[in-house]
């Protein structure tokens, strides 16, 4: 299994961590917003998978979450996150 695939399936992991803590106020946004960053980049980078254009609107709502988040959609997209991180390091 690829290196790559691997460390792209940590920050996946530490993305939805991240995203699960800010949600719930125990981190600040500045330690969420470089792994939303890492989203995009992905989204850009590999554009023709559908995985990588939900990691896009991902990043975007979460650079958008100290607008408007909401807990339900930030729950859903964690586990989505957690879930891909997982299956991609097995």
């Amino acid at each position: 299994m690829s290196i790559l695939l691997r460390i792209l399936g940590v920050l996946d992991l530490l993305t939805a961590v991240g995203l699960a803590l800010f949600e719930t106020g125990l981190v600040p946004f500045w330690i969420v917003a470089p792994l939303a960053l890492d989203l995009l980049i992905k989204g850009i980078l590999f554009r023709t998978g559908a995985a990588s254009a939900v990691d896009f609107g991902i990043a975007i709502y979460i650079l958008l979450m100290p607008l408007l988040g909401f807990w339900v959609v930030s729950t859903v997209l964690a586990v989505y996150l957690g879930q891909k991180g997982l299956f991609s390091l097995l």
